[in-house]
Parts: structure tokens; C-alpha cells; sequence
């Protein structure tokens, strides 16, 4: 009866909001409420994925000990001069940041930088 219970309950907390999402930080997967204050923190969503987030704000790819940012960095961006449109995507190869003038392809610079 308690295995019952709990799977009743299991199944009252996990509804598809969270299907639709897949953002873990610090080994724990963020419901809608977490993705709502780190988007705030972010000043835009969060892509899914795994991260870790330390207390002052550094982030990094979960498994991999190299900070990767401040989640605020986002807020800071100053709009692209003169170039093409800024991006930044996880792509099937790696990372892909741009600022519309100067690309990087996992933080290796690549075009007129």
C-alpha cells in the first residue's frame, strides 16, 4: 500500500511541464518555478542541458571543471555593431558564440577577430 502511495504521489509531481524541459543544475532537474528565476538571473532562458552554478554566479557544463561564464553575462551583452546578428548555440560539434563580427567554435576564435 505504501509503494502505491508513492507512486501516486510520484506521478502527481512529475506532471508535463517538466517534459518539456531538460535543465539540470548541480545534479538537480529544475522545475518550471527554477527555470523561471534562473532565466531572471540569466536575463533570458536557460537551454537544456546539464550545468553546475556555484554561489557567486560562475556556471560551467556539468562533468567538465572549466567555468564557462558569469550567468549574468547575458544581461551585459551590448548589441553587435556594424556585424552580423550575435548568437550563441550548442550545436552537434560544439559551441558556437558570436558576437556578429568575430566567431568562436568551442572557444577557438575562427573569422576576422
Amino acid at each position: 500500500m505504501r509503494a502505491l502511495a508513492l507512486v501516486v504521489s510520484l506521478l502527481a509531481v512529475s506532471p508535463a511541464a517538466f517534459a518539456d524541459r531538460y535543465v539540470w543544475v548541480n545534479g538537480q532537474r529544475m522545475g518550471p518555478a527554477e527555470l523561471a528565476h534562473l532565466g531572471r538571473l540569466r536575463c533570458g532562458s536557460v537551454p537544456d542541458g546539464r550545468y553546475w552554478l556555484l554561489g557567486n554566479g560562475v556556471w560551467g557544463y556539468a562533468g567538465n571543471p572549466q567555468p564557462q561564464g558569469h550567468i549574468s553575462d547575458n544581461c551585459h551583452r551590448a548589441p553587435a555593431a556594424g556585424g552580423g546578428q550575435a548568437m550563441n548555440r550548442r550545436g552537434p560539434f560544439g559551441d558556437y558564440m558570436s558576437d556578429g563580427q568575430c566567431s568562436f567554435v568551442n572557444g577557438v576564435p575562427v573569422g576576422r577577430c
